[in-house]
């Protein structure tokens, strides 16, 4: 079919979205609207500003995009000087990719009734990074004598465990923001959150391109999945996204006793 016909395909697929978007219906109730001014504009920003865990989910967000995500404008090189492939192996980099991403999709759907969910964001970064770096260290385990089926299948399940661990990122981060969040101000917050996510990618690809070029795509990999790591284990050890626990102390008797609850 060719490009043309690939591109055709592409924009006949999001009729699908666009018929699922009009056949939700809601039920209707009161709403109250605020007065567009300056400052209600502004109010996500503000609200960002007053809370510290919900303003480091979006700091994390940011740190993600930039140093991690890079690493999908560098596949194509990927594919062609790691894994020695064409284009159908390349298209099955980028399969195993978005089937990973499915995957993470479910799972995290799945855990929707944990309690920490921003470990979810933590294990994501974890995961994400090893993937990563068994991507970028496939050569040393793989040799390039193997069978090209053999180098197309291990580099894409690398990159399915990339599209997982992305997902998980991005899912649990989106679920908690959306969750804490008053009603009021969701849609001003997520507005936000939307323009963290879009701009932060395409500066990943910026560097990553640039040390790729200089270093080769293996070492770019390999940088980004230990900063992923090293970030991980930082947020954990902090507990920068951890909800703040409310510390309750028994009350005490004019005997120094504790009460009975």
């Amino acid at each position: 079919m060719g490009a043309t016909g690939c591109f055709a395909l592409n924009g006949v697929s999001y009729l699908a979205a666009i018929a699922a978007l009009l056949s939700i219906r809601l039920t209707p109730r009161s709403i109250h609207r605020e007065a567009l001014t300056f400052k209600t504009a502004f109010g996500g920003l503000g609200y960002l500003r007053s809370d510290r865990r919900i303003f480091s989910q979006f700091a994390l967000v940011a740190f993600f995009g930039v140093v991690a995500m890079g690493y999908e404008a560098m596949v194509p090189a990927y594919a062609r000087r790691v894994v020695q492939t064409g284009v159908g192996g390349y298209s099955a980099l980028l399969a195993c990719g978005g089937i990973g991403a499915t995957v993470g999709a479910f799972v995290v759907a799945s855990l929707a009734s944990m309690r920490h969910k921003e470990r979810l964001t933590i294990l994501g970064m974890v995961f994400f990074g090893g993937s990563l770096a068994c991507a970028a260290l496939l050569p040393y385990w793989l040799p390039s004598t193997a069978p090209a089926w053999a180098r197309v299948s291990a580099g894409a399940v690398c990159l399915l465990g990339t599209g997982v661990g992305a997902v998980f990122v991005y899912s649990s981060s989106m679920m908690l923001i959306q969750l804490a969040v008053p009603d009021h101000l969701r849609g001003r917050v997520m507005g936000i959150w939307m323009i963290v996510y879009s701009g932060s990618v395409p500066l990943g690809a910026l560097w990553t391109g640039r040390v790729a070029q200089s270093w080769g795509v293996a070492f770019a990999m390999g940088l980004s999945a230990m900063l992923c790591v090293l970030a991980a284990l930082f947020v954990m050890v902090t507990g920068v996204l951890a909800s703040p626990q409310v510390v309750t102390r028994p009350a005490v008797s004019d005997a120094g006793a504790p009460e009975p609850a």
